[in-house]
């Protein structure tokens, strides 16, 4: 059983966000440059996806507390709600595929291929559904929806169940050296890291490729 992880890895999310932060920047009246700006929004949606993602608040608290954090403090719930609608709209609309994921799976074929993800449920299958990919996964799990996350071992191993495969026989293959690649392993599966930035990693201990072109020849 071959696993993906989603965003970075098979849809292209940074570039997306970038886009529509930049988009989203030039609705807005703030005292920020377009640089100030794009680093405090991606430092507050990491600080609050960790908060969503330990349980301390709700998928939608986390989209106000970011406006709240990076725009208007005095925001309430409504307002921040239709701010953030502006931002998701431009999101979605810049959402594509990296072009080596269906070359991918088109050599892959004659394996059964499942998805592991963190995120909200309905954002995640509609981004599956935009793109096209839904059909292609044998098995889809979603943190929101099962109730773990990585690099949980747990939901390595809900996967892996799911699927009726056993870990062991399994891989996981994500652009997260620690959520993707060395969860996987904490789990027994193995964990590939797709490392298309070319980032260092000293600690790395697990199988890098720069590219799923490469993916097939290493299985």
């Amino acid at each position: 059983m071959i696993f993906f992880d989603l965003d970075d890895t098979l849809l292209d999310h940074q570039t997306a966000d970038y886009n529509a932060v930049t988009d989203f920047y030039k609705t807005i009246s703030i005292a920020m440059s377009l640089p100030e700006f794009l680093a405090a929004w991606r430092a507050a949606q990491e600080r609050h996806y960790v908060r969503y993602y330990a349980g301390e608040i709700s998928f939608q608290q986390q989209r106000r507390e970011r406006l709240r954090e990076v725009i208007d403090s005095t925001l309430n719930d409504e307002a921040a709600d239709r701010i953030f609608a502006r931002y998701l709209n431009g999101y979605e609309s810049h959402w594509v595929l990296f072009d080596d994921v269906l070359p991918c799976f088109e050599r892959l074929s004659t394996h059964r291929l499942g998805l592991i993800t963190n995120g909200d449920g309905i954002l995640q299958r509609r981004k599956l559904a935009k793109t096209g990919i839904t059909d292609k996964f044998d098995c889809i799990v979603i943190s929101d929806e099962c109730g773990y996350a990585k690099p949980d071992k747990e939901i390595f191993l809900y996967a892996c169940e799911l699927a009726g495969e056993d870990p062991k026989n399994s891989v996981h293959i994500g652009d997260r050296i620690n959520l993707d690649a060395q969860g996987a392993c904490n789990a027994g599966l193995r964990g590939i890291w797709l490392n298309r930035k070319s980032a260092v990693a000293s600690d790395c201990t697990t199988l890098v490729i720069a590219s799923l072109d490469a993916l097939p020849a290493v299985l």
